[in-house]
């Protein structure tokens, strides 16, 4: 596991293998501390646009965008310009 990076526990299960979430992060600057997971992320922009760390890539979403985190890739929101965004989550390991 990569230095500094959390690991973030979904308690997804064969029974119940997908959570969906609306999120709404407003204006954020604050850098959130990456994590790591079994679990896929599906996310849509709505409104706003969000800025996060992939790996080793940095990059922007914006509104009507779609963004996939694959099994075990270290990930962060870096910051939000009034991001709204729609985020699917499911485990295929369990």
């Amino acid at each position: 596991m990569t230095s500094g990076v959390e690991f973030f526990n979904w308690k997804l299960s064969p029974a119940n293998p997908v959570t969906v979430m609306d999120i709404r992060y407003g204006i954020l600057k604050k850098i959130r501390q990456p994590d790591i997971h079994s679990a896929i992320h599906l996310g849509m922009i709505r409104q706003g646009w969000n800025r996060g760390r992939f790996g080793r890539d940095e990059l922007c979403f914006s509104a009507g965008e779609i963004y996939l985190t694959s099994p075990w890739e270290p990930h962060q929101t870096i910051e939000s310009g009034g991001a709204a965004l729609l985020l699917v989550t499911l485990d295929i390991v369990s």
